[in-house]
């Protein structure tokens, strides 16, 4: 499932900020996600204060797998161009489903 890590091994650090102070951080952290830029940033603190940090703790983990979009979202994205055409669809298929209910309940 997308978002979902293995909580036994990560943990949540998370704070709120100024929408000044995080447009300033966007602006600073160039082609890195946020994420990555505050995790190199708490590594930089850290060392300052001589703690030392292996790398390979401060880079986000593997991912591969773990979710994305999923083929038949995929396919409604590019079947439909707009909105109602997306509704459209889905209404069909709802009235689809119902349809093949009510034919196996007089079954």
């Amino acid at each position: 499932m997308p978002g979902e890590h293995n909580t036994e091994k990560f943990k949540l650090v998370g704070c709120w900020v100024d929408q000044d102070f995080l447009a300033k951080i966007d602006g600073a952290r160039g082609e890195l996600t946020r994420s990555q830029f505050l995790r190199d940033a708490l590594q930089d603190k850290l060392e300052t204060k001589g703690i030392s940090i292996e790398r390979h703790k401060v880079i986000a983990p593997d991912r591969t797998g773990k979710g994305g979009p999923s083929i038949h979202r995929a396919a409604l994205n590019e079947a439909a161009s707009s909105a109602k055409q997306v509704r459209d669809a889905s209404s069909k298929v709802v009235y689809k489903l119902r349809r093949q209910r009510k034919t196996a309940v007089e079954l």
